[in-house]
């Protein structure tokens, strides 16, 4: 049979693993812009140095040794004569055309991208925080603007170099916003003239509320805590303009800043608008409970990209209904709503009368604030445009995600348990990472959801070539856990509250325990072990975003080191 291609997105690795396991019978080709998949729940960790960068990042040929990978971008989706058009590194540096790659069954699985707004400066001045680069390039400069603070006489440069600005306050935004401050404070110990008061730490929300994925009481908790730091937290606020890294907010306040991190949401990625196939009004693949393309043969979708009916919504919406009685029960004997809700009252009417101005959500287009993208993996038998890689990024996987990291472990299970089909299978994708949403009428573009569609995806296209029935995709939410810097966390997991020290421990325990391949779990583990002997590493690598200017100065090029 011709072979497809599958490209890169939130719940490709993990499929294309499954795929794997039909390997005599089928090809399988994977289609992704990088040769690794980023586990986004660690991006945080690598901001502030507590992960190596290249220990966040699982090699595709180590995991996916039986499959084809192609390293490159599908650009258009012909279905009809079933090729896929992939732009791959030869071609762009020939200049030659794009390829095509012929599929029997395809499997999009591109993941999601940052989604920004029209913010005058958000372009020029916002720094995302998305893929491992990202991360790093972030760490490097929020020491780079101590560097430019300690030997500058400008009290305005100064004051603007120590003020960082983070806008969302889902997953992402709050779990980066915590370690970068918990590492600049502690970086400050060896600047002789930087005080760590005299850094300025804003995050910007525009509902009346942080972590919305970790419920009320939990999200109330980490305000508290982020607030108790001197974290300057802006509820039912928004982001007017960054114009000459100055950000103005919409309560009239002005805050000239350096730094500029947008972890204010995620949308489909734009690969899908071409791909011929039906999409939601929120630019996502429709879908059937099995994770067929709906109305389409031989097509498959999971991940972000994927519109999947949630065939628990209404059993949750039970549960949830039940829980909202039981707390009214206890509102009723305690007298009111909690501190937390009369603190943030005033917010959620400035939020609710904005949101009718103006309905973006602010953590993204498919789901509730705070909900985020999603790390990448691989994906299943199929072809899907390549998109960067994984999380939100963060934002922060449910407890009983099962993330692309146990492709390794999942190639080597049951080999010939389904062989009897035949034919040539291409994926990518990427896994992600956010938190449960409401009761709702399809799934959450999250990771909880990604990787365990990816599983059902696999089986299913196994059964679809063996011709027997396939499942349909059920999951049932466990909890979400969120770290908020060293030794601090809030979790909430089946329906069981811990903040402090043990969060910190089971979100640290959780993600190593589904971290990809036993290397870099040892490799995670060491670091961590190492990290509480020793102090923590405050070394700024910015060069290596320009490894030739040392060589181009030298040749005579004027080229001279900048600051970002």
């Amino acid at each position: 049979m011709p072979g497809a291609d599958r490209e890169p997105g939130d719940s490709g690795a993990p499929a294309a693993v499954g795929a794997a396991e039909q390997r005599d019978a089928v090809e399988i080709v994977v289609v992704s812009p990088d040769p690794y998949m980023t586990y986004q729940p660690f991006l945080p960790e690598a901001a502030a140095g507590s992960i190596s960068p290249r220990h966040v990042v699982v090699p595709l040929r180590r995991v996916l040794p039986h499959c084809r990978l192609v390293i490159g971008e599908v650009r258009e989706i012909d279905h009809e004569s079933r090729t896929a058009r992939v732009v791959t590194l030869a071609t762009v540096e020939t200049g030659s055309e794009a390829i095509d790659i012929p599929y029997d069954e395809i499997v999009l699985a591109p993941g999601s991208v940052s989604r920004t707004l029209p913010v005058p400066g958000l372009a020029e001045h916002g720094i995302g925080f998305k893929t491992v680069e990202e991360a790093i390039g972030l760490r490097n400069h929020v020491l780079e603007q101590l560097d430019i603070a300690s030997s500058t006489r400008d009290p305005a440069l100064r004051d603007a170099a120590l003020t960082f600005v983070f806008v969302g306050g889902g997953y992402a935004g709050v779990e980066a916003l915590a370690e970068l401050e918990d590492m600049a404070r502690y970086a400050c110990r060896y600047y002789h003239n930087i005080r760590p008061e005299e850094l300025t730490f804003l995050l910007v929300e525009a509902s009346d509320r942080i972590l919305p994925e970790v419920g009320s009481e939990m999200g109330a908790y980490a305000l508290r805590e982020l607030r108790a730091r001197n974290i300057d937290v802006r509820l039912g606020t928004r982001l007017e303009s960054c114009e000459n890294r100055v950000a103005l907010l919409d309560d009239g306040s002005r805050h000239p800043a350096r730094t500029l991190v947008w972890t204010a949401g995620v949308k489909p990625h734009p690969v899908l608008a071409g791909t011929g196939f039906p999409l939601t009004a929120r630019g996502r693949v429709r879908c059937t409970p099995q994770l067929r393309v709906a109305g389409v043969e031989h097509a498959w979708a999971a991940g972000d990209a994927a519109s999947v009916p949630d065939l628990t919504a209404k059993r949750r919406a039970e549960r949830h209904g039940e829980v909202k009685r039981g707390a009214e029960h206890e509102s009723d004997r305690d007298g009111g709503a909690s501190e937390g809700d009369h603190r943030s009252g005033d917010a959620s009417e400035r939020a609710a009368h904005r949101e009718r101005a103006n309905p973006a959500t602010p953590e993204g287009t498919d789901g509730p604030p705070g909900a985020s993208g999603t790390p990448s993996a691989p994906g299943e038998r199929a072809s899907r445009p390549a998109p960067s890689e994984a999380a939100d990024a963060s934002e922060q996987a449910e407890l009983p995600a099962e993330l692309p990291e146990n492709a390794a472990a999942m190639a080597g299970e049951d080999a010939g348990a389904r062989r009897s089909g035949e034919g040539r299978v291409t994926s990518t994708g990427r896994t992600g990472r956010a938190a449960e949403p409401a009761p709702a009428t399809e799934c959450a573009p999250n990771a909880q959801h990604a990787v365990r569609q990816a599983r059902c995806l696999a089986d299913n296209i196994a059964a679809s070539l063996t011709g027997r029935p396939l499942s349909d995709y059920r999951h049932s939410y466990a909890g979400s856990v969120a770290s908020l810097g060293l030794h601090k966390g809030v979790a909430h997991v089946y329906g069981r509250k811990l903040k402090g020290y043990p969060a910190w421990f089971m979100h640290r325990a959780y993600h190593l325990s589904r971290v990809p391949t036993f290397n870099r779990k040892a490799r995670v583990l060491s670091e961590w072990v190492l990290s509480g002997l020793f102090k923590r590493e405050i070394v700024s690598l910015g060069s290596l975003e320009h490894p030739r200017a040392e060589f181009e100065l030298a040749a005579g090029t004027e080229r001279r080191p900048h600051a970002s």
